[in-house]
């Protein structure tokens, strides 16, 4: 397979480990398998998916290429992206205080500064998507002001990612879901 006609970016961030980055630029051509248990990227037929997949999620792809779709946290629906370069999941304090998660709420703790933001941990119960249900999903919390996304209300990281295997079926506008194999 090939990519032509295509702009190639310059990274400017230090990326110790890795030669560059595969963004949906290219990626949103294919149907894109993700095994983070087993490391794997792969470009298959949508017609796999559906033959290995447990659940089927409509998604839609923003105009950047990020991948949103509806998941639920300690049971309340909201949306999220998908962002396999973001080894973090975060949310607002806004959403976290929509969520029921106050100043005071037991279990809340500051973990560190970013500049002038502050970020926190909280004990989530759940995160379920697509049949697939994450219990204790270690989600940061991010102080007023700090969005990472304003077109979502969850970034979903690799910290959550890693727990499932999934297919993002760009042409299709689905993602499909299969709980990661127990190691």
């Amino acid at each position: 397979m090939g990519v032509k006609n295509r702009p190639i970016f310059i990274e400017s961030r230090d990326l110790p480990d890795v030669d560059g980055t595969l963004a949906p630029d290219v990626l949103r051509d294919y149907a894109v398998e993700i095994d983070a248990t087993a490391g794997t990227l792969s470009l298959v037929s949508p017609d796999y998916c559906a033959k290995t997949a447990t659940a089927v999620i409509a998604m839609d792809v923003t105009r950047d290429g990020h991948v949103r779709f509806p998941v639920k946290l300690d049971g309340q629906t909201i949306v999220a992206t998908l962002d396999t370069g973001s080894t973090t999941s975060l949310i607002g304090a806004r959403l976290a205080g929509l969520l029921g998660v106050r100043p005071n709420s037991p279990g809340l703790a500051f973990i560190r500064n970013i500049g002038q933001y502050q970020i926190y941990s909280y004990p989530f119960q759940s995160l379920d998507f697509g049949g697939v249900s994450i219990k204790n999903p270690r989600i940061a919390i991010a102080s007023n002001g700090f969005s990472p996304d304003s077109d979502s209300d969850l970034v979903l990281g690799m910290d959550a990612l890693r727990q499932v295997h999934f297919t993002i079926a760009y042409g299709e506008g689905r993602l499909f879901i299969s709980a990661a194999p127990a190691n």
